[in-house]
């Protein structure tokens, strides 16, 4: 009885701090109880179409009022607008350690569960320049060890080329556990972020496969021609390979 009561106060708890925490990002001073105890439990959750950060995580109102709106207008709509800009220009450090910490639970957790939509727009976070370069690279680490080198962090690494995966590209390219199609990224960006000679060799050996299925073929192709032109590869000739996902 006394363990069930305890954990009855923390739910009201949860959910009273989550509630003001909503009022000062939407007006409304209300959240359902359920979205308002994920709110408190995990920094972030997604609500009517607004991300709606916690005050456990940014303190400030006004603050935490624009990186809710950052955060919704990168992932949910056109991308950033221009006071999005201007407050992440004023603020960089507050919205690059906000973004580092809520981004693995975007799509992840039950607070913002994927709809394939969410896990693939919140890349968009990645592409702004608000997180450095080492932040990044943290992040995408992680991400690739987990889940494995695919289409949405290909596509990162393709625009936002990052010196300090090399590394973690080339422990892909020779682990025969990788997939054909990872091993095709993660080319792609060692011709990028590298050089051409570093996976040229290594490309030639995955043309001469007979288990290749046609979007492969089409990569492979594309990246012969690429590297053998002289020019580093681009996010076009591996995209077919998002058919594959």
């Amino acid at each position: 009885m006394r363990l069930m009561v305890s954990c009855s106060l923390f739910l009201l708890v949860g959910v009273l701090a989550a509630g003001n925490e909503a009022a000062c990002v939407d007006g409304t001073g209300t959240l359902p109880p359920e979205r308002s105890y994920l709110l408190y439990k995990y920094g972030i959750t997604l609500y009517r179409s607004e991300f709606i950060v916690s005050k456990g995580i940014v303190s400030d109102c006004n603050q935490r009022k624009a990186i809710s709106t950052l955060i919704t207008d990168v992932i949910l709509r056109n991308g950033a607008s221009a006071a999005d800009r201007e407050f992440a220009g004023q603020h960089r450090e507050l919205v690059g350690k906000t973004i580092k910490l809520l981004w693995p639970r975007i799509g992840s957790t039950p607070a913002v569960p994927s709809d394939g939509i969410l896990r693939h727009e919140r890349w968009s976070l990645l592409l702004e320049t608000w997180l450095t370069d080492q932040d990044v690279s943290i992040l995408v680490s992680d991400y690739v060890r987990q889940s494995g080198f695919g289409a949405d962090s290909g596509y990162l690494l393709m625009h936002r080329p990052l010196l300090s995966l090399i590394p973690l590209a080339k422990e892909i390219l020779h682990n025969e556990r990788a997939s054909t199609s990872e091993r095709l990224y993660a080319i792609a960006f060692l011709s990028k972020a590298e050089s051409i000679e570093a996976v040229s060799s290594i490309l030639e050996t995955i043309a001469k496969s007979d288990q290749l299925t046609g979007p492969e073929q089409m990569a492979v192709r594309r990246l012969q021609r690429s590297l053998s032109s002289g020019r580093p590869a681009t996010w076009e000739d591996v995209q077919s390979l998002v058919e594959e996902e």
